[in-house]
């Protein structure tokens, strides 16, 4: 299978199976391919999370009846990021997980991320097996099995993906400054998770589209262009930095009074900037399409750059194989 691929009205790619919905995601795809999905990884549990859109629940329901027909447990997470249902499908030992979000597209898109073990996206080769299973089409019919289990509003889980950011960073220091922080989450998955996280670490939030009720109130991909009226809002008040996502919260883009909305490109060199200096680690792993201000960076503080493919699972896969500290795309993705 190609790397990235469009059949009909789907896109199929290491990032995951995205399609409009009903023309692309409709009842039998989403059959297909959440059978596919347990078929390729044979999950005892799984976590399903997903973001705001309409569509999300529809998709939600349907992907829990059938994992619970083939015995398999499942934790539903609600509205949250992905980096959020990655996070617990590592702290829960769960066998993997599934986002529902198509990200940065349109509303009227909807996707599935698939998940494995330790929370890491399915690989290529994950994603080549899972759509074989799909070609062929033959599964175990749908039956009652009392023995699955199904956790409903678990947003207890959710404490689990803060606390493992909180160990990571300096709380103490971070508390001391007292940061007035602006954040525009888009209505999207990022509305309640990402506050508790900065009211957790002492800041103070403006809060602007932070109401996940399945309406996107700007374009839905954080570009300067769709942040515009985000910029001039942040500028009515107190906030010394301002923080903008995308639906899923898996890009960030960073604003400040001055300058309004900072290039998506910039949100790797900078993270990087903060990171290097605190480390050994030689290697670093970026795509192939994160601008050049981000290798020199990496070179000057003397470190290996290494070069990936587009997507997460590519970058997160050349990390495992380099053994890299840090890596990151230069959409915003960290």
């Amino acid at each position: 299978m190609k790397s990235s691929q469009s059949t009909g009205d789907l896109m199929i790619s290491v990032s995951g199976i995205r399609g409009k919905i009903p023309e692309g995601l409709n009842l039998e795809n989403i059959l297909l391919f959440t059978n596919s999905f347990i078929e390729t990884l044979r999950p005892k549990s799984i976590v399903i999370g997903r973001d705001s859109r309409p569509s999300g629940e529809f998709m939600e329901q349907i992907i829990t009846g059938i994992l619970l027909s083939k015995g398999i447990d499942v934790i539903q997470i609600g509205i949250v990021p992905t980096p959020t249902l990655k996070a617990v499908v590592n702290a829960t030992g769960a066998s993997g997980g599934i986002m529902i979000s198509a990200s940065h597209n349109p509303i009227v898109w909807n996707a599935f991320k698939f998940v494995g073990k330790n929370g890491f996206f399915f690989n290529q080769a994950q994603i080549t097996t899972l759509m074989k299973f799909a070609e062929k089409g033959k599964f175990t019919p749908p039956k009652f099995l009392p023995k699955s289990k199904l956790k409903q509003n678990s947003r207890e889980f959710i404490d689990l993906h803060i606390e493992s950011v909180l160990k990571r960073v300096n709380v103490a220091k971070i508390k001391k400054r007292k940061f007035k922080v602006f954040l525009d989450a888009v209505n999207g998955g990022g509305s309640e998770v990402v506050p508790m996280l900065l009211q957790k670490l002492g800041c103070k939030v403006e809060k602007l589209y932070c109401e996940p009720g399945g309406v996107f109130p700007r374009a839905p991909e954080p570009t300067p262009s769709a942040l515009t009226k985000t910029a001039r809002a942040m500028k009515k008040t107190d906030a010394e930095i301002g923080f903008a996502l995308d639906p899923d919260a898996d890009r960030l883009v960073l604003l400040t009074p001055e300058r309004g909305c900072i290039s998506e490109e910039y949100t790797l060199p900078l993270s990087i900037y903060s990171v290097l200096p605190h480390t050994d680690s030689t290697n670093v792993v970026i795509n192939l399409s994160s601008s050049f201000i981000t290798g020199e960076v990496i070179d000057s503080y003397n470190k290996k750059l290494i070069r990936s493919k587009v997507g997460e699972a590519n970058v997160v896969g050349d990390m495992q194989k380099t053994k890299a500290f840090f890596g990151g795309e230069g959409n915003g993705g960290v």
